[in-house]
């Protein structure tokens, strides 16, 4: 009668750890299976197709006056980078007392148009808000693109009596692949 104990090492192989154990002509082992594994070698080959990711935040800080009924105001953010998007986010800080005469238009590197607020919201008073591709579907189609190159924010004020001021705007990116200069902001 076998014990418990013996009955468990009967499912123990007998080849011992270090040596090289048997293969059939498949190149299988029942102790290593097709092969003893390199770690390291794994782990590199497995992290070839992961892409790291990082963080891409400029700020421009224009204090343009937006004329009432006037032409489009534009800021301009000059990114130097090679990283694709993933996510992007806009934040605008406009002071205004009737943020319904505000349109704002986002405009990508390669030129694609992407209104951000368009005389909504009536007679609320500063438009403080952040932008995303949940919040503004039309900005979806710049995930993928180049994050590199000039991006304009346009304000342009459609009716008459209400003036305002672009404080400051802002794009939050996270990219992948490329390398991470720094952005420049022109005066």
């Amino acid at each position: 009668v076998q014990s418990t104990a013996e009955k468990d090492l009967s499912l123990v192989t007998h080849t011992p750890v270090n040596e090289p154990g048997n293969f059939n002509a498949a190149g299988f082992s029942l102790w290593f299976g097709h092969g003893k594994v390199n770690a390291f070698r794994a782990v590199t080959e497995a992290s070839q197709g992961i892409v790291a990711e990082r963080l891409v935040d400029v700020r421009a800080e224009p204090a343009l006056a937006i004329p009432d009924v006037g032409t489009p105001v534009v800021s301009l953010i000059d990114i130097n980078d090679t990283g694709t998007i993933s996510e992007l986010r806009v934040q605008v800080d406009i002071t205004h007392t009737y943020v319904g005469d505000l349109r704002v238009d986002l405009i990508a590197p390669d030129g694609t148009g992407v209104v951000l607020h368009n005389n909504n919201d009536g007679s609320s008073d500063n438009l403080v808000r952040t932008y995303s591709t949940q919040e503004v579907p039309a900005l979806r189609p710049l995930l993928g693109t180049s994050i590199g190159g000039n991006w304009k924010l346009s304000v342009v004020d459609t009716f008459r009596i209400d003036v305002g001021t672009l404080n400051f705007w802002r794009i939050v990116a996270r990219v992948r692949g490329g390398a991470a200069p720094a952005a420049r902001v022109p005066a």
